[in-house]
């Protein structure tokens, strides 16, 4: 540990080094230990093949479990080491969807994290107005960071399962999706998807977020991951994701760079 540099050692006595002590110590709002022991001891002392035979899911804890809300807020915590970036990625994503701040503009940011996508609209122009689903704990680090930001007068919040959560009908003209679509099955997809469809106005479009699609190189870790993690998940391609979007009513579904996926409800 000492020649990893993670501890210092004078004469019998060990001691933290100043960034073992900001990152791994458990307490401290900076701790990522947990999150590393969630993301690089999936296999869990070896019983991944036993998953394999057996076909019992999930290996570990639930991945959309509540109890692991502080795990995925410090895996974004990482964005605000240079925030103006982040913002300035952002624009460029709503920029490249044609989604543009405006007035009365009403977004709907479901599984929105800790720091919502959706902020950097509201940040644009007074006049958006963002509603956020997610877990209790996710939405009260979102609304300090909305805070600092400015923009709470903005926002309103539905906290809560996903599932259960009443969207409204006819209400939003945008429907932003976190990156959950991996976390289900093709039929939760489909379903989720019908529900959105209900919560846009006509003319409103929805944009699915997916960090792990089939189509990106290097992404058999993550399927071996979700595997482990969830009852029923994996990585979806383009035309999976067209399929579902189809069949919960939207049409003109588009593939931005194997990035966000876009639809309109006529």
């Amino acid at each position: 540990m000492c020649s990893l540099k993670l501890l210092s050692k004078a004469g019998d006595s060990y001691a933290l080094v100043p960034e073992s002590a900001f990152y791994l110590v458990p307490g401290n709002p900076t701790y990522i230990g947990d999150m590393l022991l969630y993301e690089y001891n999936w296999d869990r002392n070896d019983r991944f093949s036993e998953t394999i035979r057996t076909g019992k899911r999930p290996l570990k804890d639930e991945a959309t479990s509540p109890d692991l809300a502080p795990v995925w807020i410090v895996d974004y915590s990482h964005r605000w080491t240079y925030p103006e970036r982040y913002f300035e990625m952002e624009a460029s994503l709503w920029q490249s969807l044609e989604v543009q701040a405006r007035d009365g503009l009403r977004v709907l940011d479901i599984a929105c994290g800790p720091e919502p996508r959706s902020m950097e609209l509201a940040r644009q122009h007074p006049g958006v107005r963002l509603t956020w689903v997610d877990w209790e704990v996710v939405l009260q680090t979102a609304v300090k960071v909305a805070g600092d930001l400015g923009i709470t007068g903005q926002i309103s919040l539905l906290p809560g399962n996903l599932w259960s959560t009443d969207y409204g009908s006819g209400v939003f003209d945008v429907a932003n999706l976190g990156n959950v679509t991996h976390f289900f099955s093709p039929e939760e997809n489909t379903r989720l998807f019908c529900k959105v469809h209900a919560a846009l106005a006509p003319g409103g479009v929805i944009v699915v977020n997916s960090m792990a699609r089939r189509e990106i190189e290097g992404e058999v870790w993550d399927g071996l991951w979700l595997y482990v993690a969830t009852t029923g998940s994996g990585l979806y391609d383009f035309g999976e994701y067209k399929a579902w979007l189809e069949s919960a009513g939207f049409t003109d579904v588009q593939d931005f760079n194997l990035g966000p996926i876009k639809a309109v409800k006529l």
